[in-house]
């Protein structure tokens, strides 16, 4: 039993927030990502109901062949399809821990992009290893993914309180172990050098996203801490 999305409630709300809006046109556009003349083939990790893919990642790319987007539960590229399609955009159930969902596209990948996903990912090693297997020589790939959050420390005390703790006994609670172990950007950029990969920007950095008014974040935490 774990902590789990709702993707209808997650619709709802779901939109490019201010923090992946500036990670694109800062950092990516630093790097030359959304600048090459070749016709990119571009992997979305965790897509989720496909905003991001559509509105951000599609139009940051003007020579965009095509983009997978995967996401691990089914409902989620259900949303993607209906509300998020494009001729260019193929969801796709998919875990990327798992090298038998993503083989058929090793080494056909020019891009991956994984934007708040790898924090929910249990297997991590496997997930950035088998990233790598599915990238075509020169390929690249960029991750932006939760380290430590507030809201973390909220769902361990209600773990841990006299009044919640019945109800959320056994569960998982989707904590990643960066939060708990403290990683910061030396542990990823060790990690990515293991596997393969040469490291060409890795930082911790603190991030802080602004919503509009307090229905909003009060949806969004029950969002995320409904269990079943």
């Amino acid at each position: 039993m774990s902590l789990k999305l709702q993707p209808k409630d997650y619709t709802q709300w779901h939109s490019p927030i201010e923090t992946v809006i500036d990670f694109f046109k800062g950092k990516l556009t630093e790097l030359g990502w959304g600048k090459s003349d070749r016709n990119e083939i571009i992997m979305d990790v965790g897509c989720g109901p496909g905003g991001t893919t559509r509105e951000i990642i599609l139009p940051f790319f003007p020579k965009v062949g095509k983009i997978i987007a995967l996401d691990v539960m089914p409902d989620m590229i259900n949303i993607a399809r209906g509300k998020n399609a494009h001729p260019q955009i193929e969801y796709v159930v998919a875990d990327v821990t798992e090298w038998s969902a993503v083989e058929q596209w090793e080494e056909k990948i020019t891009k991956v992009i994984s934007i708040h996903c790898f924090h929910w990912v249990k297997k991590q090693k496997e997930g950035f290893k088998n990233i790598y297997r599915l990238l075509m020589s020169g390929g690249e790939a960029a991750f932006f993914f939760v380290l430590e959050a507030t809201f973390f420390d909220a769902i361990e005390k209600l773990q841990n309180s006299s009044k919640w703790c019945q109800y959320l006994k056994d569960r998982d609670n989707r904590i990643p172990d960066s939060h708990h172990y403290k990683y910061d950007e030396s542990y990823y950029k060790n990690l990515a050098e293991e596997i393969g990969f040469e490291v060409l920007h890795c930082r911790k950095e603190e991030k802080i996203d602004v919503y509009p008014d307090d229905t909003t974040i009060k949806s969004k935490t029950q969002l995320f801490i409904f269990y079943f």
